[in-house]
């Protein structure tokens, strides 16, 4: 047998690296080191604790986080396997996808956008921006979505890392949302804040 020349009941390779491409049909699932375990083929193993994944495992109470296979128990973790076999026993694909955030226009394939983040993503045109969001949005916000800002942050995660608006400087204000800092009477570089007024301007009061 080989790859688009397996006809049922050709002579299957002894060596599992050789199965690869072969249909299931002319070729039974062969073992967990079997290549084709998670495409054609259902991952069946449970990781161990400290698995090596020297071949695809389920994700599990002992092992559930880096490059297992997802299931629906245990898919949180973005770097989980979706099982693509599509057998009747393993996590449901179009569910799995699910479950992975968007980094970029359907990447990857079957992702849902998320609600806010730190950049913008292709094709996800509903997607806050961090930038986009007032103080109140942000104070419950997690880290892990957007970082902490060097100015004006009110998360509690964020106070070893953040100084008063009115400490920042010029430069340093355009790199801080309106909605975190607000615009400055004077003197506010920023596009938002087209209104503030030049610092020479007669009336500042500096």
């Amino acid at each position: 047998c080989k790859p688009d020349l397996d006809p049922i009941g050709c002579n299957c390779p002894t060596e599992p690296q050789q199965l690869v491409g072969i249909r299931t049909e002319a070729c039974p699932c062969n073992g967990d080191n079997d290549p084709r375990r998670g495409i054609t083929c259902a991952v069946t193993r449970e990781c161990e604790q400290n698995d090596l994944i020297e071949t695809p495992c389920l994700c599990s109470e002992q092992y559930n986080s880096g490059n297992c296979t997802c299931t629906q128990e245990y898919h949180d973790d973005q770097q989980c396997i979706c099982d693509q076999s599509g057998q009747s026993e393993v996590y449901d694909l179009t569910s799995c996808r699910s479950t992975k955030i968007c980094i970029g226009d359907n990447i990857p394939i079957g992702c849902t956008c998320p609600n806010i983040s730190q950049s913008g993503i292709a094709g996800c045109a509903q997607t806050r921006l961090c930038s986009q969001l007032n103080r109140e949005e942000l104070s419950q916000t997690d880290i892990s979505i957007c970082s902490c800002y060097g100015f004006g942050d009110p998360r509690n995660e964020c106070s070893s890392q953040t100084q008063e608006c009115k400490l920042a400087s010029v430069s340093e204000l355009n790199d801080i949302p309106v909605g975190v800092c607000a615009c400055y009477e004077f003197g506010d570089p920023r596009i938002e804040c087209s209104q503030s007024q030049d610092c020479n301007y007669e009336s500042a009061d500096l």
